[in-house]
């Protein structure tokens, strides 16, 4: 079973709701980047990454020897946990499949609670989290003594002033992972990175990575990533604006939905939105799948205004007839 968005292959879909990507679309000098750099899949990969290395240390501050790369975060969950073996894993509910799916690979006993608390020897933890957009501050972590996986794969789009990207190098037991698929929109170049201050930690996960797990490809486009610096200022622009116009018109149609910092939304109501929008050619995803929520629960993305007002003028209809 799926446990994703993005099912635009099995469905007749005009727009796709489901996924939490940039709806600025990839920037366009990360464009030009890849078809300027095609030649690059004639040659092995540099297996270092260094030019990517650097920029990832310049830009975000941290030491070139605490940083791995992956080949998106997915790869970079899976390589944590068969480096560290886990036996007991616990994961806030709800959130991300990938991180069950990961802890399931080795086997671990997955423990689902309602807080963050530190009774497995591995916690996961989105933050912002998918599907509900909160954000888990540094207060609730900082005492926790498991080892911590915080998965920031989202939060450019709440702002770097809630990423813990500057706390990482005092607590060895923590560990950011990053991404570069949703702020930049290029989920199928797969390219991710994580920061550790455990040189044991991460050398162990090192060793769970292929070699040359990084495509030339995807170093150039990180790089440039790296230096679009408008691009995001514009991207939190249009998600904040967007965002409000959304919860206006959702408390207009009595909508139920969750407050959220980032590019997409939980949202609950007892219609069967997702087959109702599917037949108009909308895509949403339906939560039902995820532990903690039930059915009726669904998650959309916020996209450009034009394709907001086209789900909002949807929905409405919906709400409407029934």
């Amino acid at each position: 079973m799926v446990h994703h968005g993005g099912d635009i292959y099995n469905n007749k879909v005009n727009l796709d709701f489901s996924v939490n990507i940039n709806p600025l679309g990839m920037p366009e000098s990360v464009k030009r980047t890849l078809c300027e750099n095609t030649s690059l899949g004639a040659v092995y990969p540099d297996i270092s990454c260094g030019k990517l290395l650097k920029a990832v240390s310049i830009r975000y501050g941290v030491k070139e020897s605490d940083i791995i790369f992956g080949s998106g975060a997915s790869e970079l969950f899976m390589a944590i946990v068969h480096a560290l073996r886990p036996k007991s894993v616990s994961i806030p509910i709800p959130s991300f499949y990938g991180y069950e799916y990961a802890a399931n690979a080795v086997n671990a006993q997955v423990t689902y609670t309602k807080k963050t608390e530190d009774k497995a020897e591995l916690v996961f933890i989105g933050s912002p989290n998918n599907p509900d957009g909160r954000i888990c501050g540094y207060d609730v972590m900082k005492n926790i003594d498991s080892i911590l996986v915080i998965d920031e794969s989202f939060i450019e789009f709440a702002g770097e002033e809630y990423s813990l990207i500057n706390e990482y190098s005092s607590h060895k037991n923590m560990i950011i992972v990053r991404s570069f698929t949703k702020a930049y929109c290029m989920p199928g170049i797969r390219l991710a990175w994580c920061v550790c201050a455990d040189e044991k930690i991460r050398e162990k996960i090192r060793k769970n990575l292929p070699e040359w797990n990084v495509s030339s490809i995807a170093q150039q486009a990180g790089v440039m990533c790296l230096s679009e610096d408008e691009y995001l200022i514009k991207t939190r622009e249009l998600i904040k604006k967007e965002r409000e116009i959304i919860s206006a018109a959702f408390d207009e149609m009595g909508l139920k939905y969750h407050l959220s910092n980032v590019n997409f939304m939980l949202i609950e109501s007892e219609l069967p939105l997702y087959d109702e929008l599917l037949k108009k050619g909308i895509l949403i995803r339906d939560c039902s799948d995820f532990k903690g929520l039930r059915r009726g629960y669904y998650r959309i993305a916020v996209r450009t205004h034009e394709e907001n007002e086209i789900l909002l003028k949807a929905l409405e209809e919906i709400i409407h007839d029934s």
